[in-house]
């Protein structure tokens, strides 16, 4: 129950909107005296003033309570809920006043709805504007996507502009925060974080496009005209775009056949890869994918609302690879699952997926074309292709034949942004088409090109820079004066002690019974914390802290 609970001269049970479920609405004559003694609540109800209509009070566990007014809907609900502003911020009388003006104005032209929000929201702190973001706009995105931007708006974005309107929040403020997040991480805006600044780039970025989000959204609602993110430079491409050549395909096939036959890993996990190469879903749609999703006879996949990015369902269509495949599978029992966990009641796990795609790459030796860098900056010689990669291979193969609209059909890819990145060709395409244009300007130039070149890969004929090269050529120029280096100390170090250093169990338990830890460590070539974990992980009993010092103390007593 509420902490402070009025006397009401009516209740009633008023819904609140789609995503709000309902409210438990007290009606009380409200003066500027019961208003200023509200103090936070134990849970979300209203108080409706009874001597104004559609005026009440939305009471908040968090203590801000704000003014709302219902006013007609343009759009045939039931009411529509009206933020005036906050409790503190507006006496009584005024608020009584603005709940008349509004409905007043909203009655005599519908369309002025919007209009009023434009008002509104120029006056309104941020923090109420992103929370109407989420339950109007985010709400509609899949749990992952909801969660996603709910950290970056508690970690990020509201901490530096909880209290800031619309009208503070331009391109150059914006650019400012996205900087400090790229020098400083989250330390940028929550100054007693602990948190490490690293991928700060990154994570400013990704920052930075929730926030572009919560603007689109603000311009669909006439809040605002142009959106001051578009203009903020951002730290890289940190996109991933890694598609199989039919080399690496061939590849994967032969190596998940070879596998079938010798029983390496469980058939249906082996036949839930193939399907993924074939009908390119994502990796959550694929593990959760159930039989009442599959349609064999009109051969299509109908991904219900918890599998897509929104909750419209998507249609993929089933060719001739993935219905074979999709025939073999077999039924486990009374499973609605196509792939089943160790439960059949329970779907594969995700991570189940990326176990055995992992055998897989490693066994058929399948890794991208070229060195890339990860988030933290570290180079990686040869990228692994993820389970993801296997959505982007069919993309890009689509794309060297058909049109963005056709691609992001066939996938399920919506925005042309996302199909451009799908359908970007592959590091084997670029290297066909460049050396087809090569070959051309040869002959333009008259010269006679190495038949070497063509008889393996290029990037294996051509040997590589000798170790003097790379001192003469890189090495010395710019010169650089090399920092004196002191000598190191002659001293012996500590050997690193390994298990043959200790005892058999028997004898390192009297030991340790006998004597402290910090004295024996050192004598077998370990710390005294080091000796603690091993003699637990082995199940040895060992003295608790500060028993040595309390005898030590005792003997020295009865002296």
């Amino acid at each position: 129950m509420p902490r402070n609970t009025p006397t009401t001269l009516q209740k009633a049970t008023l819904p609140v909107g789609e995503n709000e479920g309902e409210l438990t609405t007290r009606i009380v004559r409200l003066d500027q005296r019961f208003v200023t003694k509200l103090g936070p609540s134990d849970e979300r109800y209203r108080i409706t003033d009874a001597r104004s209509t559609g005026l009440s009070i939305r009471m908040e566990p968090s203590g801000n309570h704000t003014w709302q007014v219902r006013v007609p809907s343009q759009e045939g609900a039931r009411q529509i809920w009206q933020t005036l502003g906050k409790v503190a911020d507006i006496p009584v009388r005024r608020a009584r006043r603005l709940a008349s003006d509004t409905r007043k104005i909203a009655a005599d032209d519908p369309n002025s709805r919007k209009a009023l929000g434009k008002d509104r929201a120029q006056k309104l702190p941020f923090e109420e504007l992103a929370e109407e973001w989420m339950d109007t706009y985010v709400a509609r995105k899949k749990p992952g996507t909801q969660t996603s931007y709910q950290e970056k708006l508690d970690l990020y974005i509201l901490p530096r502009f909880r209290n800031h309107k619309l009208r503070q929040m331009d391109t150059a403020a914006i650019r400012a925060w996205h900087e400090d997040i790229t020098a400083k991480g989250v330390c940028a805006v929550q100054k007693d974080s602990t948190r490490k600044p690293r991928q700060a780039a990154r994570s400013a970025d990704v920052a930075l496009g929730t926030f572009a989000s919560f603007f689109r959204f603000a311009i669909q609602e006439g809040w605002i005209v142009s959106n001051p993110t578009r203009d903020v430079p951002h730290n890289g491409d940190h996109k991933i775009h890694r598609p199989m050549d039919g080399n690496a395909r061939r590849k994967a096939g032969q190596t998940i056949r070879d596998m079938m036959v010798d029983g390496s890993a469980n058939p249906i996990h082996l036949m839930a890869v193939q399907v993924s190469m074939a009908t390119s879903l994502r990796r959550e749609a694929l593990t959760s994918l159930e039989w009442r999703e599959v349609d064999l006879e009109r051969r299509f996949i109908r991904l219900e609302t918890k599998n897509t990015t929104t909750f419209d369902p998507q249609y993929i269509p089933i060719g001739s690879a993935a219905y074979t495949i999709l025939r073999g599978i077999p039924r486990i029992g009374d499973s609605p699952y196509v792939f089943p966990g160790r439960n059949p009641n329970r779907p594969m796990a995700p991570g189940t997926l990326n176990a055995v795609w992992n055998k897989i790459r490693e066994r058929a030796g399948i890794y991208g074309d070229y060195p890339e860098q990860d988030r933290y900056g570290k180079t990686i010689e040869k990228p692994p292709i993820r389970p993801h990669d296997l959505r982007h291979t069919k993309a890009a193969k689509l794309a060297e034949t058909n049109e963005n609209a056709m691609v992001g059909a066939l996938v399920g890819i919506k925005t042309t942004s996302m199909i451009d990145r799908y359908g970007g060709p592959g590091k084997k395409k670029k290297e066909e088409v460049n050396e087809g244009y090569e070959t051309c300007l040869a002959e333009d130039l008259g010269i006679d090109v190495d038949p070497e070149f063509f008889e393996g890969d290029p990037r294996a004929v051509i040997p590589p820079p000798q170790r003097v090269q790379i001192v003469v050529h890189v090495g010395s120029w710019p010169h650089r004066a090399q920092p004196k280096r002191s000598e190191p100390k002659a001293e012996d170090p500590l050997p690193r002690a390994t298990k043959g250093n200790y005892p058999p169990d028997e004898v390192l338990q009297e030991m340790v019974l006998t004597r402290p830890v910090s004295v024996i460590g050192p004598e077998l070539g370990v710390t005294a914390k080091a000796l603690e974990k091993h003699c637990k992980a082995r199940g040895l009993k060992v003295r608790p802290r500060g028993y040595w010092a309390k005898k030590r103390a005792a003997k020295a007593s009865k002296r």
